[in-house]
């Protein structure tokens, strides 16, 4: 840019607002350079330009030193107890444990009362016959029959032997007892063995 002033809109015009435009540059006598005076005093500050674009974001810097840890605040309010969760699946049963030690025997409880009777129960199947008992005692006779009807007349049977009969044995029974005769022995010899009741005691 030249040191006039050119309209905004020109090829080298400026946006305003521009600074006041220089006089024209005098020709300037080449001389040695002298040593540098001293500072002067700084100029009024001018007015602020038109503020540019935002630049790119920089690099992140370097994070600072960890400041000293505050204190404890106090304890919050203690909040509202929150649904309760679903239930979760039942977990893996465990191991048995070893059996524990037996403990000792506990005292005898008292006898109860005795029950109701139960209901009969089914008869059971018949045992094994026993063994055949010792014969008893004969009892007395009976009373004599009645004569049976007359059989048929059988063969003539083989001529036997003559049988010899001898009196054995003769007893005296009860009285109102009826008689008994009994034959022993074997053929041919048989022995008769009677046994007669006692009469009735008679009178003199």
């Amino acid at each position: 840019m030249n040191n006039y002033y050119q309209p905004y809109g020109s090829a080298n015009s400026c946006r305003p607002p521009c600074p006041p435009p220089y006089p024209p540059t005098p020709p300037v006598t080449i001389c040695a350079t002298g040593p540098t005076g001293p500072t002067g005093p700084q100029g009024v500050m001018g007015l602020q330009g038109v503020p540019g674009p935002i630049g790119p974001t920089g690099p992140q810097g370097v994070q600072g030193i960890q400041g000293v840890p505050g204190s404890v605040g106090p304890t919050g309010l203690t909040g509202a107890t929150g649904a309760t969760g679903v239930t979760g699946p039942t977990g893996l049963t465990g191991a048995t444990g070893a059996t524990g030690v037996t403990g000792p025997t506990g005292a005898t409880g008292p006898i109860g009362p005795t029950g109701a009777t139960g209901a009969t129960g089914a008869t059971g199947p018949i045992g094994p016959t026993g063994a055949t008992g010792a014969t008893g005692a004969t009892g007395p006779i009976g009373p004599t029959g009645a004569t049976g009807a007359t059989g048929a007349t059988g063969p003539t049977g083989a001529d036997g032997e003559t049988p010899t009969l001898t009196i054995g044995t003769v007893t005296t029974g009860a009285p109102s007892t009826e008689a008994a005769a009994t034959i022993t022995g074997t053929a041919p010899n048989f022995v008769l063995n009677l046994t007669i009741p006692q009469g009735p005691t008679g009178t003199v």
